[in-house]
């Protein structure tokens, strides 16, 4: 039940890399949100219910695993895909509350794929 059934929560410190994000995903006809960090992430997506949340793994105070985990364990939030995003490379998710990973740098096309993909089903379960 998302209340912004076509917005992207993006969070991440690196101002750069949210707004690159932002970018792309305007590009690819959703909204953006951004959050420079993982207090501010977790309280926009309460908030605005997003469609999907895409989140860096490595941040300063609140971390990306965290920020996964608190919205999946809260039932506001949990029916939100989420996506973390890293420079380092997983062999798997176990353990991340995460329902995919993108390995930075992320190219458009990955982006586009990710977003159809996730805010579709969103939608078909809504």
């Amino acid at each position: 039940m998302p209340k912004n059934g076509t917005t992207v929560l993006v969070v991440d410190d690196d101002p750069a890399f949210a707004e690159s994000m932002a970018h792309m995903i305007k590009a690819a006809g959703y909204e953006e949100v951004v959050a420079l960090n993982g207090a501010d992430g977790l309280r926009s997506a309460r908030e605005l219910i997003p469609a999907l949340v895409l989140c860096d793994l490595s941040m300063p105070g609140l971390g990306g695993v965290e920020v996964l985990r608190l919205l999946r364990d809260d039932p506001a939030t949990t029916h939100i895909p989420r996506i973390m995003m890293s420079g380092h490379v997983f062999q798997h998710l176990n353990g991340i509350a995460a329902d995919d990973f993108l390995a930075k740098p992320i190219v458009p096309s990955t982006i586009h794929r990710l977003l159809n993909q996730f805010v579709k089903r969103t939608d078909e379960n809504n």
